[in-house]
Order: C-alpha cells, then sequence, then structure tokens
C-alpha cells in the first residue's frame, strides 16, 4: 500500500491557521493458491487446483480548515471550522482458475491444461462522503475543561432524501487534583480527573451499489443465465434481480453517554481509571434476511436486503490499572489489567420487521439466532434437551401422560420421536413439544472482556507478555454434524461412541441414521451450544537492544543509531472448554455480523500459532 500526502499552511494572523491536505492511498493485491487432489469423506475426487488473482483500489481524501489556537491569561481556546471530501475512487479485481495439471512438481497455473477466468470485479472503491465540522474547545486555568463538536455527513450511498446525517458531542472534564482543598486533604493523590461526555456518531457502513436501487444478474459470463420456457422447454436467455432497493435507507446513529474518573497515585506510577457508558444505536444498517419468494439471490440462496433493522443498548462499566516503577540497576517494569462488563439488548426492531429476526441457518438446517425486542442481538433460541429415550416404554409412558392432559388419546409428546432419539423439554407445560417450546439459550456477545500486560527491560532486554480473555458467552459448536452425529455418511470423533444403540442404552447422543433435518435431534438446541470463555496468551516477545559501544563501533557509529532482534510467540496458548478449532469465532461465513455471529460453521480456519523472529534496524 502507498499513502502518498501534500499540505500547505498559512498563518492568517496571530493563532489562525489554515491547511489543505490532500491525500490517498493506493493499494492492491496478488494471490495464488495451490490444492492438491484429494477423496472427501463422501468418496468423491477432487483433483488439483491453482487459482490467481490480482486487485487493486485507490482513493483520495481533500480537506480544508481553519484552525485556532489561543491563551488569554488562564484561558485557553482552541476552534476548527473546516469540511471535507472523501473521492469513492475505484477498484477492480480479477482472478482464474486452474485445473487438469498434470503433476505436483509445478504448482501453478501457467502448467494448467484447463484456464478460465472465475471472477472479475470493477466498481467504487468506498463511498463518496463530503462533510462540514465545528469544533471548539476551552480550558480555564488547567482545571476546567470543556469541548463541542458538530458535523454534518452526506454519503453516496444513502439515497437523495437521507443522504446526510447530523452529529455532535459535548465533552466536561474537572481536573481535581489541582484544587487547594484536594492537595490538603488528598495529597496521596497525584492525578485526578472526572469527565462527563455525550455525543452522537454516525455509521455508512453499507455497500456503494444495490442499496437504494435494485441490481440484476444475467449470468457469469453475462448472459449465462437461461430459463427453460415455451411448449418445447427451450432455454432462452434471461436476468434476474440479485438484490432488494430500500430508498429510505438512511443513517445509523449511535448516542452514547461517558461517565469516567481517572486516578494517579505515587507521583503516577500506580494508574486507575473507571469508566461508566450507556450507548444506544438506533437504525442499524444490517443485511437482513426476507422471504426466498422474492427472488432476489443469484445464487439461489436465501435472499436478504440492507435496512435500519434495530434499536439496541449497550450498557457497561470498564476498570484499568497500571503500575510502572524502576528499581536499582536499571531495572525497569510495569504491568496492567483491564476489565469490562457489557449487556446488550434489542430496544426495538423498528415499524419494518415487526417479527423477530432469525438467522444464522447452516447444513439444510434451520436458523439458530433469533432477534426481538427484550434479548440481546443474535441471540441463540431453540429447546432444551431433557436426555435420549431409552426405549419405546420410556416414550409411549410420556405419549400416554400427554394424552391424558391434553384430553386428546391421539396427542403424542414429541412429533416422530423413536427410541435413541432426543427426548426435549415441553417448557410451556402443555403436554407435548411444539415450537412454543423454545427459548433464549444464550448469546455470543461477552458479558465480560479482560486482559493482561506486563513487560520488563533490563541492561537492553526487553520481555513483554500480552494475555486476554472473555466470559459470559456460547457459541454454536457446528462441528457436531459431523463429529457427533451419524446421519449423514461423514467421519466421525470418538465421542460418537457415546451414540444410543439398544433398547435400555443411557447414552449421552442419540442414535445412528437419524434423518439430519430440522426438526428432529439436529433441531436447534442446546446441545449444538458450548461455553465459548477462553483466556489466550496473546503474545510473548523477548528482545535484545545492542548497547551503543557496539553500534559505534560499526561504520564509525554513522550507518545505525539503534539495533535489535526479538523473538515473539502469537497464540502460544490457549484456556478454553470449546471444542471446536478456536473459541475466538467473529461470524457464520458469509452472514452477518450482527445476526449470525457466534456460530463456528467448519468453514473458518483457526488463528494459527505464530513463531517469529525479526531484526529491526533505526537509522
Amino acid at each position: 500500500m502507498f499513502f502518498p500526502q501534500v499540505f500547505a499552511e498559512v498563518d492568517i494572523i496571530s493563532g489562525l491557521r489554515f491547511r489543505t491536505q490532500l491525500s490517498a492511498e493506493i493499494g492492491g493485491g496478488k494471490n495464488r493458491s495451490y490444492q492438491y487432489g484429494y477423496t472427501g469423506g463422501n468418496n468423491l475426487t477432487n483433483p488439483q487446483q491453482a487459482t490467481l488473482g490480482f486487485s487493486n483500489y485507490s482513493f483520495y481524501t481533500l480537506e480544508n480548515y481553519f484552525s485556532y489556537n489561543k491563551v488569554f491569561g488562564q484561558h485557553s481556546v482552541s476552534a476548527t471550522l473546516g469540511n471535507s471530501y472523501l473521492d469513492p475512487g475505484n477498484s477492480s479485481g480479477l482472478n482464474a482458475t486452474g485445473t487438469k495439471i498434470p503433476n505436483d512438481a509445478i504448482q501453478n497455473i501457467s502448467v494448467a491444461q484447463s484456464q478460465a477466468v472465475t471472477g472479475s470485479t470493477y466498481g467504487y472503491a468506498r463511498s463518496s462522503v463530503i462533510s462540514y465540522f465545528a469544533r471548539l474547545g476551552y480550558t480555564f486555568d488547567d482545571k476546567y475543561i470543556l469541548t463541542g463538536s458538530f458535523r454534518r455527513d452526506g454519503a453516496s450511498n444513502f439515497g437523495a432524501n437521507n443522504r446526510f446525517g447530523n452529529f455532535y458531542g459535548l465533552g466536561v472534564a474537572w481536573r481535581f487534583v489541582d484544587e487547594e482543598f484536594v492537595k490538603n486533604g488528598l495529597n496521596f493523590l497525584s492525578d485526578g480527573k472526572v469527565r462527563f461526555g455525550l455525543g452522537r456518531t454516525g455509521n455508512n457502513s453499507i455497500p456503494t451499489t444495490g442499496v437504494t436501487s435494485v441490481l440484476t444478474y444475467s449470468g457469469s459470463p453475462n448472459g449465462n443465465l437461461v430459463y427453460s420456457l415455451g411448449t418445447n422447454e427451450g432455454f432462452n436467455p434471461g436476468t434476474t434481480i440479485n438484490t432488494l432497493s430500500n430508498p429510505n435507507i438512511r443513517w445509523e446513529s449511535t448516542d452514547q453517554t461517558n461517565i469516567g474518573l481517572d486516578l494517579g497515585f505515587l507521583n503516577n506510577r500506580l494508574n486507575v481509571t473507571v469508566d461508566w457508558y450507556n450507548r444506544k444505536s438506533s437504525g442499524l444498517l444490517v443485511s437482513v434476511p426476507v422471504s426466498g419468494s422474492t427472488g432476489a439471490s443469484a445464487s439461489g440462496g436465501q435472499p436478504s436486503k440492507y435496512a435500519n433493522a434495530a434499536s439496541a443498548q449497550n450498557k457497561g462499566v470498564e476498570f484499568s490499572v497500571g503500575y510502572r516503577d524502576q528499581a536499582r540497576g536499571g531495572f525497569q517494569y510495569n504491568m496492567s489489567a483491564n476489565l469490562a462488563y457489557n449487556k446488550n439488548i434489542v430496544n426495538s426492531l423498528g415499524s419494518e420487521f415487526a417479527a423477530p429476526i432469525q438467522a444464522g441457518a447452516f447444513s439444510n438446517l434451520p436458523a439458530f439466532t433469533y432477534t426481538a425486542a427484550g434479548s440481546a442481538i443474535g441471540s441463540f433460541f431453540g429447546y432444551e434437551v431433557s436426555h435420549v429415550a431409552k426405549d419405546q416404554a420410556e416414550i409411549d409412558a410420556l405419549n400416554a401422560k400427554a394424552a391424558e392432559q391434553t384430553g386428546d388419546a391421539t396427542t403424542k409428546y414429541q412429533a416422530g420421536l423413536l427410541p435413541g432419539d432426543f427426548i426435549f423439554k415441553d417448557l410451556d407445560g402443555d403436554g407435548k413439544v411444539t415450537s412454543t417450546d423454545q427459548k433464549i439459550l444464550g448469546n455470543p456477545i461477552p458479558k465480560i472482556v479482560y486482559g493482561f500486560n506486563a513487560g520488563v527491560n533490563y541492561k537492553g532486554f526487553d520481555l513483554n507478555v500480552v494475555v486476554s480473555g472473555v466470559s459470559g458467552l456460547k457459541i454454536v459448536n457446528a462441528f457436531k454434524f459431523v463429529t457427533e452425529n451419524e446421519s449423514t455418511g461423514h467421519n466421525a470423533s470418538t465421542e460418537i461412541l457415546k451414540r444410543w444403540r439398544k433398547a435400555g442404552d443411557v447414552a449421552e447422543l442419540p442414535r445412528a441414521g437419524q434423518s439430519a433435518t430440522g426438526d428432529g435431534n439436529l433441531r436447534p438446541s442446546d446441545w449444538w451450544l458450548e461455553n465459548g470463555a477462553y483466556l489466550r496468551l496473546r503474545n510473548v516477545t523477548l528482545g535484545y537492544t545492542l548497547p551503543q559501544g557496539v553500534i559505534e563501533g560499526i561504520g564509525g557509529g554513522k550507518v545505525f543509531k539503534s539495533i535489535r532482534v526479538y523473538a515473539a510467540a502469537q497464540n502460544l496458548l490457549t484456556f478454553t472448554k470449546y471444542k471446536g478449532y478456536d473459541p475466538e469465532v467473529s461470524t457464520q461465513n458469509g452472514g452477518s455480523f450482527i445476526f449470525s455471529r457466534g456460530i463456528d460453521d467448519r468453514q473458518q480456519l483457526p488463528q494459527p500459532r505464530t513463531l517469529l523472529c525479526g531484526l529491526q534496524l533505526g537509522f
């Protein structure tokens, strides 16, 4: 990537300056891959395949603004007034695939006997945004601080009626440690400040095309989409819609209130920060599933539509503490820890989506997530498993009780229930298991996020350790579809030995051979969910900086200013009860981050454990 930038400044009067700045981002990439031939679990042969792809993009930003900074005795004033323009630029890409490769000796598309362009793109690199902004700051006696800002942004990926949004911020702070009563009565404090802020920010993170207008699809390459029409059922070229338009889509906005406290002790060797926040987001910009009858999908998958679909709230507390010091002999050390608690809840789905938003389907199973007012975004929704049915006698007893409770002799406790199947709980107490017995089972949003950082420096050596973790969340382990389920003919883990085999077995897993559908044993339930908490040793780095005497001996000290060698390990250890590849799951492959997160759908590679070493040279 390349980031060229030019600017010019002019001082108009004392304290008042004008600046114009032009910057750009130019980038691109090349990727290639090679797939060895293999035979899959379904006994289908997959031959060698090589791919090659190129991409590039560029855009620029133009900013013009006035800035004013002046000190009048105990009064300090700063102000900014200006505008900016973010150009949409352009991006393009090309991908090719080669097959019929003679052998694995040359793993390159150039030796493939069959080569084809499998994809090409061209369009805007980003949305175009024009902004007008103003900021004002005032400080009195370095103790009382007031800041305010306002901006008006217009984005090209919204329709003409909702292109602009107005956003603001207001903050006040009191540095009470400088007050005389604090110096006299609380002299153990070396720093102390209380903060209050509120404001509104905006988000326009939606595609640049296909949102406010319809995109069509005619096949790839263009014209290859055909329909069978007429009495002779001949093939005719045609076009379908690929997206649904929403001309009324608007800016997503987030209103946040924040109260904070900063404290310093022992001449600021010990620092403590506490923050409370209340963040309300309205008009969330998300891609929501719509009825398949719309036909708005080129691949035949689940159609979706971008909309301002929900209003949600995040409320929580953040706490951090840090300590640094230096001992005799030049031994320096520092350590810090942070802990945050967050609660997420949906306030409403707005007027466009009255019914709950359901998403997160995989492997031909129903949706696993459920978003509705009163629950967390993307909560997991389904049945609770009681146990595996031991035999027909147990099922007969359940059916008899259901018939007695409902007064209908034909009532069954659970439709299609056979020995060796999961028995699900009747949560509403009506005597039988139906869709009304589903409940919120958890959600993938961590309630607790924490971390720890420690470092030491001694005689040129430096060591740094970073640890992080989360707790209070659930993950859907979709690996169970193949590792703990015998319905699809795939290989399985040794967990499958815990399945039901014959009448009377007290088993953890259901029988083999059941239908892999969403109305039997594989329906959304707490069986799929696992604890997503983890503690990860994120990074360990050990380095050594050569003494200046050694550096000065290289070229008379005129070549290098500093030389440092280091070794590091990333993702060295992970402690978790999650049985999948990686508990740090972001979102379902191809799914919405908001509605489909926390679903480990077997298509995401785990984060690698990386060992590396390096050399840093200063000139």
